[in-house]
């Protein structure tokens, strides 16, 4: 047992105070009492006890004492919120669903009043409620009043985000000292067998029942694009993939897809997958447009009905030629569907090291072997690691393909590759190897190299093909800010966990929609064993109601006995 609202110790001198103040007043004499003395025989006594000076008397009614001691010590114990512990040291885990799929119908309301009834019932201090809406978000501390959740959840609505339950539920429990815990899911749980294994034998997982999805439903579930097969470089393809819960025959109509808000006209090549349909847009042009799909037809969900991607802006790139450059170069440039030859508005620069041709334009330097130890020399910018360039560029312009050893031999000194912080980004290479005498220009790894050379210079981002709620998007190092939200991502991958744009930290700004297939279909993939709970089963014991009611049903009955005399 303890106290919620005092100290244990208060809460002791408390009784002690009460049953002192009952004492005294049992023994304190008020006024005056009449006795009618129908013989001189008790006359003495009656002089006794009716003496105006004195203050106090014998102490003659020990049970009036206990009933007055009992009643008042169980509003004492009431005001001071008495409560019993968990007696086994059982920690209590609540988790309300708050993803998409809650938003069918009334589901999510009746879910929150599930949890806000369960966790009325049980121990203040061994318990917690987290809302998993995208993201986990603790609704009611331990220790906090039970009253506190129906007002947190007072315009809590359900996220555009899959559900995280299971993420949330076992990032938790790792957090969590390894104590007996009972974890009540009130909403979907896509709990798999390989996943329930995975369960410490501490936990009990449990499930609070909720209304299941009802009526018709159609929404986007996959949002992805690709380069344009047709091989044009400014334009990508797109796929849509839609399921459809249909209570009501006949297909629904196409999606509607805009560009920033321009519609776009051309049919979809239609294919018919497993519960929905696939949609290939062809030849979309790729200009760093916001590309949208959305259902044209209302349904039961409407969370799952638009989906948003941020196309890669694919406009060639202008490059600007410099005197001296060997004709190689420009041929390669002029190959390339990706860039285009043009001074006016041009965006890198190909020429002779240390030539002030293009001013401070990113450069594609031509180099002598006196000028850079390194056959490739990559001036890249301060905030970064040389290693880390090297890494990623060296497979990344293509030099992982170069024949090292034949080009060292035909210049007679080692090929090597080499990073420097710089100002700006600059790429330098011995001009020999770009002559005709050398087997470079005539591997296939050349033109990769000037192409993903001066797209690298010019800051070209291919992009992700595909952003989803709860998949992860390859970040480097550095912050990542989701909304509201800033996290960290270091060198592995960021998985946003609802909608809305995602600014990486190479500067690259994506945007995440609800592409969840178990939001959108009417059930789930996950056990039906898992045991249910009622609000009745919860391990705690409302002492408070109990002693109110038992304080009460005394009062009655102290009034009852003082009505009929049987008490003072």
């Amino acid at each position: 047992m303890s106290f919620g609202f005092v100290s244990p110790l208060l809460g002791a001198l408390g009784l002690v105070a009460i049953a002192g103040v009952l004492y005294a007043l049992q023994r304190l004499r008020v006024r005056h009492q009449r006795v009618d003395v129908e013989t001189t025989l008790f006359w003495r006594q009656a002089v006794e006890e009716s003496r105006a000076r004195v203050f106090t008397q014998r102490f003659r009614h020990p049970l009036t004492y206990l009933l007055l001691l009992l009643i008042c010590s169980l509003l004492w114990l009431s005001f001071s919120e008495l409560r019993r512990d968990a007696g086994d040291g059982r920690q209590h885990l609540v988790l309300l669903d708050g993803s998409a799929g809650m938003a069918h119908g009334t589901r999510f309301e009746r879910a929150a009043q599930a949890a806000a009834d369960y966790a009325a019932g049980l121990p203040k201090e061994a318990r917690a409620v987290v809302l998993c809406a995208g993201r986990a978000q603790t609704m009611l501390r331990p220790g906090e009043d039970a009253l506190l959740l129906p007002r947190r959840l007072v315009g809590v609505t359900p996220a555009s985000a899959p559900n995280a339950v299971v993420d949330v539920m076992f990032d938790l429990l790792r957090s969590l000292p390894q104590t007996p815990t009972t974890v009540a899911v009130v909403g979907d749980l896509p709990l798999l067998e390989a996943e329930r294994r995975m369960l410490p034998e501490h936990v009990s997982l449990r499930r609070l029942p909720v209304p299941a999805r009802a009526g018709e439903n159609s929404g986007v579930t996959a949002l992805g694009v690709r380069p344009a097969a047709s091989g044009r470089w400014d334009a990508v393809d797109v796929l849509v993939e839609m399921q459809r819960v249909a209570a009501a025959s006949g297909a629904a109509p196409p999606p509607k897809l805009t560009l920033d808000g321009a519609a776009w006209t051309l049919p979809p090549i239609v294919e018919p997958i497993d519960g929905g349909r696939r949609l290939r847009y062809l030849d979309v042009p790729a200009a760093g447009q916001q590309l949208q799909v959305a259902t044209v037809t209302a349904d039961a969900l409407s969370l799952d009905d638009v989906a948003a991607f941020r196309l890669p802006d694919r406009t060639p790139i202008a490059v600007m030629m410099g005197p001296g450059v060997p004709e190689v170069v420009q041929r390669a440039v002029s190959s390339d569907p990706g860039l285009v030859l043009r001074a006016d508005g041009a965006r890198v620069v190909v020429r002779r090291a240390g030539a002030s041709f293009g001013g401070d334009l990113p450069a594609l330097e031509l180099s002598d072997p006196d000028q850079a130890e390194d056959a490739f020399l990559v001036f890249h910018s301060e905030d970064q690691a040389p290693a880390a360039v090297l890494d990623e560029l060296y497979t990344g312009l293509g030099l992982n393909e170069i024949d090292a050893m034949a080009a060292a031999a035909a210049l007679g000194r080692p090929v090597t590759m080499g990073a420097k912080p710089a100002p700006r980004r600059s790429l330098w290479v011995w001009r020999q190897l770009l002559e005709a005498d050398y087997d470079f220009v005539r591997s296939r790894s050349y033109p990769l190299f000037v192409g993903l050379g001066l797209r690298w210079l010019a800051g070209f981002e291919q992009g992700p093909s595909r952003v989803a709620v709860g998949e992860p998007v390859a970040a480097r190092d550095g912050e990542v800010v989701a909304g509201e939200a800033r996290s960290w991502s270091f060198g592995a991958a960021f998985v946003p966990r609802g909608p809305g744009r995602i600014t990486l930290s190479d500067g690259v700004s994506v945007r995440a929609s609800l592409l969840d297939p178990v939001a959108t279909g009417a059930s789930l993939v996950g056990l039906a064993d898992i045991p249910e709970l009622s609000v009745a089963e919860s391990d705690g014991v409302d002492l408070l109601t109990i002693m109110l009611l038992l304080a009460l049903l005394l009062l009655a009955a102290e009034w009852a006995l003082f009505r009929t005399a049987r008490i003072p």
